[in-house]
């Protein structure tokens, strides 16, 4: 039975306690506070001491079963505690959720001289999910065996990674950041630590190997990061050379590291534009592919639809694709798009039916917040699609305005509806647009440009 000490005794343990004493071969021997001194020495059935009890005893865990979740760890390392021993609740709840590791292989096996393996977060069909997964597919054809390993997958996202010939590991224990048991990557000549989430592993797999790692995330995942883990000193990281997928990507992450040098290295989009031909509809078809997390400004957009005129929405539709989590701002962008008879919600959707409705859009709209790259739109620009994007964003650094698309201010979406209705009034005239999106794509977009700076790496 593992011994576990819990640190912190206010209300965030009052509301867990239970949750605590409910799991099996658990023995919670007693718990610390910094505020011990001003308690009655026990508290939920426990004993009580000051933080320095725990140098006199044999634990297996040292439970966080506070908040201040960053500042208690730092604290315990600063008392030499073993971090491997260090849990947050959460983490402690993913080792005792009687997940497994899985392991799942592609049907046909290959021969080769080396092996290439990317650790990032958990896989569904985002933007730093399929990012990874691409660059796999280059690496594949320069002769890699390839293997990811993640904390969760969609089962869509695994079904697709198999059917690219990636071997997938999925194993819940990777997201408590701890590494006892993972000294497996030693077999592996090339590591890619996948998103900015990853850090950890970046730390562990760079102490021997050289390592990669890729950052795609806007400046909001930094800040919540540093609140939770705080940020790793880069002189602990030996061996990485570190990329980032946009400007606006680099610049995130300089914010937080601005002496460390961090290259650009765009990704590649396989073409399914080949596969496709245009499907006249009866009116004007405008995709949105983002969902309705807030970041991706699906309010932005509707607010400009109903900014349009009627001449204007009597020709053209909305079709909005992904996911919906059920919360509030869901709920309220879906009362609002019930009432707007142009506006349809398809669903969530894998990335294969989107491919098959893509002949029916005329065109792309992003309307994100905040948006280190933008693969909605590289693929607008793939399918020859008018491609409408914030200007700001990390691809409006390879495009052009007016010739490659329309921009419009960042979350202004009066601009936008200017954007939307001038491209429905005009829509004949957009055929050397179009015709210059392709071109964008091809030269930085494509998988053939990307696996000539894979080669380079």
């Amino acid at each position: 039975m593992a011994k576990a000490i819990l640190f912190g005794v206010g209300s965030y343990l009052q509301k867990n306690i239970e949750k605590l004493y409910a799991l099996q071969d658990l023995d919670i021997l007693f718990a610390v506070d910094n505020k011990a001194g001003q308690l009655s020495g026990e508290a939920f059935g426990l004993s009580v001491y000051q933080p320095k009890q725990i140098r006199d005893v044999d634990y297996d865990y040292i439970v966080i079963t506070s908040t201040f979740v960053n500042e208690i760890r730092l604290e315990l390392i600063g008392m030499k505690v073993d971090e491997c021993k260090i849990y947050s609740l959460d983490e402690l709840m993913i080792v005792y959720s009687g997940e497994r590791q899985q392991v799942f292989l592609p049907e046909e096996k290959k021969e080769c001289n080396d092996a290439v393996l990317m650790i990032t977060t958990r896989m569904n069909f985002d933007g730093g999910t399929l990012a990874g997964i691409y660059a796999l597919s280059a690496y594949q054809k320069q002769g890699y065996r390839t293997r990811i390993i993640t904390p969760r997958a969609s089962e869509d996202i695994t079904k697709y990674v198999l059917e690219l010939g990636i071997e997938l590991v999925i194993d819940p224990i990777i997201e408590t950041h701890k590494f006892s048991g993972y000294e497996w990557f030693v077999e592996f000549g090339h590591i890619i630590i996948n998103t900015y989430q990853a850090m950890f592993y970046t730390l562990k797999c760079s102490l021997s190997k050289k390592t990669i790692w890729w950052l795609h995330e806007s400046e909001s995942i930094y800040k919540e990061f540093e609140k939770k883990y705080g940020f790793i000193p880069w002189e602990k990281m030996e061996n990485i050379q570190a990329f980032a997928v946009s400007n606006l990507a680099r610049d995130n992450f300089k914010i937080y590291y601005p002496d460390k040098k961090c290259d650009l290295l765009t990704l590649g989009i396989p073409d399914f534009a080949s596969s496709t031909t245009m499907v006249k509809n009866d009116k004007f078809i405008f995709a949105f592919v983002g969902g309705f997390h807030k970041i991706k400004g699906c309010d932005i957009l509707l607010d400009a639809i109903e900014q349009l005129t009627d001449d204007c929405l009597s020709k053209c539709e909305f079709w909005i694709i992904g996911r919906a989590p059920n919360n509030s701002f869901t709920n309220a962008q879906m009362e609002r798009i019930s009432k707007l008879p142009t506006v349809k919600y398809l669903g969530s959707m894998t990335h294969k039916e989107i491919e098959d409705i893509y002949p029916q859009f005329d065109a792309i709209i992003c309307s994100s917040r905040s948006e280190t790259l933008c693969i909605s739109i590289i693929e607008g620009m793939m399918n020859r699609k008018i491609c409408i994007y914030p200007d700001g964003i990390g691809v409006s650094d390879f495009m052009v305005p007016g010739k490659d698309g329309m921009s419009f201010k960042l979350g202004d979406s009066k601009d936008l509806a200017r954007c939307i209705e001038t491209v429905v009034s005009n829509e004949e005239d957009f055929d050397q647009m179009r015709d210059s999106a392709r071109n964008t794509y091809e030269k930085f977009f494509s998988m053939e440009a990307f696996e000539a700076r894979v080669e380079k790496l």
